[in-house]
């Protein structure tokens, strides 16, 4: 098969690449039940050029986008074999493989399907609103509250109204409607955050991003919504209840030994400890807790946990003061006791 782009010019004349693109694309929009050879070599020609503008940066990034929609739609709405490759017995088998269509990388083909599936509305809008459009940030733009299928994203009134009450107002991060051109991981964030970012796709990108922009303010407080589980629910729920404390670590991604082989986990799962306490074990050591870090208010906080304990503490510290420095005043002046 001919390269369909043989020489990309060094300047491209993007109006002349449309052109030659928009070609392959307009073969593909004409469906009579089965691929035709013209079909199928607009296919692999767009690959090619899918493949070639994803090394390239300026307005290829638009292009690309456009041919890997056209590309993915075509798949989606062909007949084709799915979930294996065509064997040699399948004989009576009209149906054609990826292969057969043209396809070089079945991955590559999953992808352009994925982008086919965002509707035209969103798609269009990214395109517009997005100087320099690229295939992850469509997929951001596309999981945004309420451009997504499903869109449950806004969070309930009660809700909002006790977060309001207890933090005051908040500054959010992925407001709904978005602002024009507006995307928080692009942005620097002020010192009172309300994040309730997609959970699907790039999430850790925006709990990267908060973490970077705490860090700008000496006085800040980001309150954050994410995924969980029961039973990690269940266990914070615990938290404050009858003197119980919860404690959570990050263990990273601990490579499980395997039960038979010994053998280290190759591509661990990330893990957290999770730590109750209770007793005499509540207040945990202060390097764990980094407590005295923390302002005379938030020791505070932390040892009413347990009052129980708080007292505890309180009797203690003033056994220690009174044993370590008796104060007797002459005249004004505090005279140390010389232990």
């Amino acid at each position: 098969m001919t390269d369909a782009f043989p020489h990309l010019p060094a300047v491209p004349d993007f109006v002349a690449i449309q052109r030659e693109l928009q070609g392959h694309l307009d073969q593909l929009r004409h469906w009579s039940g089965q691929a035709t050879p013209a079909q199928i070599a607009a296919l692999s020609a767009i690959e090619d050029f899918i493949d070639r503008a994803g090394h390239r940066q300026g307005g290829w990034g638009r292009l690309r986008l456009i041919a890997m929609r056209g590309r993915g739609t075509f798949f989606l709405e062909t007949p084709r074999l799915r979930g294996r490759r065509k064997k040699v017995s399948d004989a009576k088998d009209t149906l054609r493989s990826l292969e057969e269509l043209g396809v070089k990388n079945r991955r590559h083909a999953s992808r352009d399907m994925n982008i086919a599936k965002i509707t035209q509305d969103v798609f269009d809008r990214y395109l517009l609103e997005e100087p320099y459009p690229t295939e992850r940030g469509l997929k951001r733009f596309a999981t945004l509250k309420g451009d997504h299928a499903h869109g449950y994203y806004l969070i309930p009134d009660h809700l909002k109204e006790e977060i309001t009450g207890e933090f005051g107002r908040l500054w959010d991060a992925c407001p709904f409607p978005r602002p024009r051109n507006f995307d928080c991981l692009k942005a620097d964030w002020p010192a009172r955050v309300y994040l309730n970012g997609p959970w699907f796709g790039d999430f850790l990108d925006y709990i990267k991003k908060a973490v970077e922009q705490i860090q700008r303010h000496p006085d800040a407080l980001f309150y954050i919504v994410a995924p969980s589980r029961p039973s990690l629910n269940f266990l914070l729920e615990a938290h404050g209840r009858n003197g119980i404390t919860v404690e959570m670590r990050s263990l990273g991604r601990p490579q499980w030994k395997h039960t038979r082989t010994g053998r280290p986990h190759p591509s661990p799962m990330p893990a957290v400890a999770i730590i109750l306490r209770r007793g005499s074990a509540t207040v945990p050591a202060a390097a764990n807790m980094d407590l005295w870090n923390g302002n005379a208010d938030t020791i505070v906080e932390r040892l009413m946990v347990n009052p129980d304990k708080a007292t505890e503490v309180w009797r203690a510290l003033g056994e220690r003061l009174v044993s370590s420095m008796s104060i007797l005043f002459f005249s004004g002046h505090g005279i140390e006791n010389p232990r």
